[in-house]
């Protein structure tokens, strides 16, 4: 499908914080579209709350340093990812920083002959997906502040890439075929612990030397220093570790690697190989691969490549290093092929393309899908699920990674579904057909997800559920029901399955992003698909005392964001009268955390849940003005009187901020969020 190219304005930097700036792995519900649109007009001087956003975002503050939200997200079976937000005013610093570096961002990404992952210009175009505008009639009519031309249009990245945006499109490119058939050896690398292992300061002997970055540690006016700086300051002041999530992140270490490609392929030479003639290597971020025309020279590769590391205090993991012999075809690409072909002759099962002719002359022609018929669901199912399994059965990260891939195509395939859908009195001839349908991809994507769960599978579910519920609303209104259901008792299993109960009962104090995201997609089904209060307290850990809910029921942890639990589960219960137990004690969680305001220009939880609380249309005004009393008494360091106390809440409850409270508006934050750069 193609896809419209629209034309970005160059002196539009706030779009930093749409792509650069953060994770994304966050809620369904997070985003900074409102954030953007806040900072923009305080740029063009038409905010009509500038004052207080310079002092919470641009005035520097004594501490001189934000502290982000950490929190954890599942990596593998036993092993989790930390991930990190950065506080609104340090995203905002990058977007100085960007506008000012991005040429030398560019070059010092260009030095490398091995990384195919990298950012190459800065991007003068963003896309318009095709399919994303033919689905419009599923989306909400917004109540926040953002423009009529970004509903649609979302800007992909700040930069474009070189290379390919997943690893396995590289296993299964043409460029992998013609390594292979020139060398005959083929090992992998992985680096252990990359990200936290990072040492800040390690930018700068990348840009110059490391003999000179010691002479030069002063300087804070060079562009290494500058972002060194940057980077340390977004995160407590810490010079070992980076925060992992952000594409700043991932540039910041590109720009390393770059200078230790360079420097390995200079050892290389010394030792008598050369790039293109005795070897290869290919590095995408910090996974690297070593084609070579033996495994001797693969061994001194190797050797070199280590000692480079070394230098820059990063260490290859021995026990993920493989060594291939022809074939090279690796684990995942054989698996990714064998889910291509099992896909294909899945959908050729369940669709059937017919082309239209055109009424009007010259008109192009057009293929509508139609629904097969089929009579026995559940041997389509397990067919299917059986064929997918045999692909990776004996290596459970495969699993993983085939699992999302299919995921990701069943949410591609639905969109096709729809947005090649015969007329409506078509449709209402395939009633059946279509139920059927629909009841087969929501299974099997459900399924998918409960067997290996993640937070950007989560995200392709959340699709999957509200494209679905959305089609039938719209289109089968009789079967509207039937398919709510379908997706609510999917949901529900999940959340009462063993893996759920495997991290719930663990003694790890973990934020179940992963389930909360599930639950979340179901909000849209309407009050009457609304989940028990024994399955929410298990969602967000509630500490249970004779079935009441305890005052301190938040997860309290460094590891687990209050803030995402806290908006989470506002925006599920919403004004819902049968969960008015938990809002109380969400309201006295609020109470203890606004007590004390002196730190919010630091404190990332506290800043992004005052924001998003403020705007929050399911909390009562006297509450809200409590909260803004204690913000303004902080910030103008005198006693607000009750008019300024009034203005400034009405002020703040207008406009949203990070969190989507509008239910109807979720389809356009999904719909950005999957423009986000994940990998």
């Amino acid at each position: 499908m193609k896809n419209t190219i629209q034309k970005v304005k160059y002196d539009d930097a706030c779009r930093v914080l749409l792509t650069e700036t953060l994770p994304y792995e966050t809620p369904i519900i997070f985003s900074n579209q409102g954030f953007y649109q806040h900072i923009k007009k305080y740029y063009q001087n038409k905010s009509k709350i500038k004052d207080l956003i310079k002092y919470l975002f641009f005035d520097d503050n004594s501490a001189n340093y934000t502290v982000p939200i950490i929190y954890k997200i599942k990596k593998t079976e036993s092993s989790f990812r930390h991930i990190g937000l950065l506080h609104p005013s340090s995203q905002v610093k990058f977007i100085k920083f960007y506008k000012d570096y991005s040429n030398l961002i560019i070059n010092s990404c260009s030095k490398s002959n091995f990384s195919i992952r990298c950012p190459e210009k800065i991007s003068s175009s963003f896309f318009k997906k095709n399919k994303l505008e033919d689905a419009k009639q599923f989306k909400g009519s917004s109540v926040s502040n953002i423009n009529d031309d970004t509903k649609f249009k979302h800007v992909t990245s700040y930069f474009s890439y070189h290379g390919y945006s997943k690893l396995h499109q590289f296993f299964n490119s043409f460029a992998f075929v013609m390594l292979e058939r020139k060398y005959s050896a083929f090992w992998s690398i992985d680096i252990s612990r990359c990200f936290d292992s990072i040492y800040t300061h390690s930018i700068t002997w990348a840009l110059k030397t490391k003999t000179h970055s010691k002479k030069t540690t002063s300087s804070k006016t060079t562009f290494g220093n500058i972002f060194d700086r940057l980077m340390q300051s977004s995160n407590f002041n810490e010079t070992n570790g980076i925060i992992i999530g952000p594409e700043t992140s991932r540039i910041f270490a590109e720009i390393i690697f770059q200078q230790i490609d360079c420097n390995i392929e200079n050892d290389a030479k010394k030792a008598g190989y050369i790039y293109g003639v005795h070897y290869e290597l290919k590095r995408y971020v910090d996974d690297m691969f070593i084609f070579g025309l033996s495994d001797k020279i693969n061994e001194d590769l190797y050797q070199i490549i280590e000692n480079r590391f070394h230098e820059y205090k990063l260490f290859i993991n021995k026990n993920k290093t493989k060594k291939t012999k022809h074939p090279f075809i690796t684990p995942l690409s054989k698996a990714i092929l064998e889910t291509k072909v099992t896909l294909s002759n899945f959908t050729k099962r369940i669709i059937e393309p017919r082309i239209i002719e055109p009424e009007v002359d010259k008109a192009s022609k057009k293929t509508i899908f139609f629904p097969v018929k089929i009579w026995r669901k559940e041997s389509v199912i397990s067919n299917f699920i059986n064929e997918l399994k045999s692909t990776s059965i004996d290596n459970p990260e495969i699993y993983d990674v085939t699992n999302f891939y299919t995921l990701s195509a069943i949410n591609n395939l639905i969109f096709e579904i729809i947005n090649n859908r015969p007329s409506s009195e078509e449709i209402s001839k395939r009633t059946t057909e279509y139920k059927n349908l629909f009841q087969i991809l929501i299974d099997i994507a459900h399924h998918l997800y409960s067997v290996s769960p993640s937070v950007g599978a989560s995200i392709k579910l959340s699709i999957i559920n509200l494209l679905s519920n959305s089609f039938f609303t719209t289109y089968i209104k009789e079967e509207s029901n039937s398919i709510k259901l379908i997706i609510f008792e999917h949901s529900k299993y999940f959340l009462q399955s063993g893996w759920f109960n495997k991290l719930y009962e663990s003694k790890n104090n973990q934020f179940l992003l992963e389930a909360i995201n599930v639950l979340l997609s179901t909000r849209t089904l309407g009050p009457d698909f609304l989940l028990d209060h024994e399955i929410i307290k298990k969602v967000f850990k509630f500490k249970d005392n004779k079935k009441r809910f305890e005052h301190n029921s938040i997860i309290n942890d460094p590891l687990s964001s209050e803030y995402f639990q806290i908006t989470a589960l506002l925006y599920y219960i919403g004004d819902e009268d049968t969960h008015n137990e938990i809002k109380k004690k969400i309201l006295k969680s609020l109470n203890l955390i606004f007590k004390d305001l002196s730190d919010i220009r630091t404190n990332s939880e506290k800043c992004y849940l005052l924001l998003d609380i403020l705007s929050c249309p399911f909390i009562r005004s006297v509450d809200k003005k409590k909260w803004v009393k204690t913000l303004l008494k902080q910030w103008l360091q005198k006693e607000p009187g009750t008019p300024l106390i009034n203005d400034w809440t009405e002020k703040l409850s207008l406009h949203t901020w990070f969190i989507s409270w509008d239910h109807l508006e979720l389809f356009n934050v999904l719909e950005r969020k999957e423009l986000l750069k994940a990998y």
